[in-house]
């Protein structure tokens, strides 16, 4: 029995969750000439998927104080710009502080698409979904001292979430999806060694989860830590089951509050700031050149040489694949920023996978060439 083309269906039509997104969006700095930085350049929210007038209000505030913090950054103190993670630091927290709200699990995506387990995505291939369980069968019957094989049934679910974590913990794609109670934890997934060069409009996700009400009313499960499956404890992980999807009521389902926060590099914008510190510096080269001061030789100099390296950086954008090499670079000084960051919160990827032969890889990684390590702990 497949019962994935029905839960995909039903996911279609059911709306599970009050959805708010947030957007920070970011342009990159070339005025460091030794290497790329970048700017916040805004940051902006959309509350149409979500329900919860009160929420949604509460939402908006924040996004507002939060503007407000970037412009005051803005104009005040230009040198130091807001770094990306202590924006989402001051986010969470800013979030925390809402007394009838609980956000207390999260997750963290390379790159925004939908926010689904890998077995119902649209890019994974249709004969392994339509064969998952002759595959989850079999790998049961060769292994069954790791493995038993389940049905699906709503009075076994946790059971089979507990086979299905072994066989995702092993690199399959399921219907659970990783969740975490550590914030930290979410973006050190975002952004670890195995994203390196592959992030691209990362995603935050929090969500608001009541353990008892959603695990019976909604996806939400936790899986015991056993001997096949060490790292969801060391994750301090949960998983939503969208198994359930298959028996649960519409009726039944009380929606869980997510907030999505999507960091978007953006060509558009960083167009338009060029464009505009052009148009500023020719106005302040018009007002020194009708003033009666005594004329710095040098200023026009200075001035004609801002604006010319402000319009090649224009020209290069207008090439499509320098555009996308200078957006890729930012993201990817993005993600190295913020795993340094982590770092220093003593936060490392190693310790996620406390399995003895990832264990093996990163001692062996650690006398490898500097180029070429992989992981957190080695950067």
């Amino acid at each position: 029995m497949n019962i994935y083309k029905e839960i995909k269906e039903k996911n279609n039509k059911v709306k599970l969750y009050n959805d708010i997104k947030f957007k920070l969006i970011i342009i990159p700095n070339e005025e460091k000439k030794e290497k790329m930085s970048y700017d916040i350049c805004d940051f902006e929210m959309n509350c149409e998927n979500s329900d919860n007038d009160n929420l949604n209000k509460k939402s908006e505030i924040i996004c507002n104080n939060l503007k407000s913090e970037l412009n005051k950054c803005k104009t005040h103190n230009k040198e130091k710009s807001w770094k990306i993670f202590y924006f989402i630091k001051e986010f969470i927290q800013s979030l925390d502080l809402l007394e009838e709200f609980n956000f207390n699990y999260f997750r963290g995506q390379r790159s925004n698409w939908k926010v689904l387990p890998g077995l119902l995505r649209d890019s994974t291939n249709k004969e392994y979904i339509n064969h998952f369980e002759q595959e989850y069968k079999r790998l049961a019957y060769n292994y069954p001292e790791e493995l038993s094989y389940l049905p699906y049934d709503k009075n076994n679910r946790l059971e089979r979430a507990n086979y299905l974590s072994i066989l995702q913990h092993y690199g399959m794609q399921t219907s659970l999806l990783d969740i975490t109670k550590n914030p930290f934890i979410a973006l050190l997934f975002m952004v670890s060694e195995e994203n390196k060069n592959k992030i691209n409009k990362p995603s935050f996700i929090l969500y608001e989860i009541d353990e008892n009400i959603h695990h019976e009313s909604h996806l939400f499960i936790r899986v015991i830590k056993d001997a096949n499956n060490k790292r969801i404890e060391a994750q301090r992980g949960a998983f939503l089951c969208y198994d359930y999807l298959y028996s649960l009521n519409i009726t039944d389902i009380k929606r869980i509050n997510r907030i999505i926060l999507d960091i978007e590099v953006s060509k558009d914008k960083y167009v338009e700031k060029l464009k505009k510190d052009i148009e500023i510096i020719n106005q302040l080269k018009k007002e020194y050149e009708n003033s009666e001061e005594k004329k710095d030789s040098d200023f026009n100099n200075i001035v004609n040489e801002a604006i010319e390296f402000r319009k090649t950086l224009l020209e290069n954008l207008e090439i499509p694949k320098d555009a996308n090499e200078k957006i890729d670079e930012c993201y990817e000084e993005l993600r190295k920023e913020m795993l340094t960051k982590l770092k220093e919160y003593h936060y490392f990827e190693n310790q996620l996978y406390p399995d003895l032969d990832k264990q093996i890889a990163y001692i062996l990684s650690k006398y490898n060439d500097q180029s070429s390590k992989k992981y957190i702990s080695d950067l």
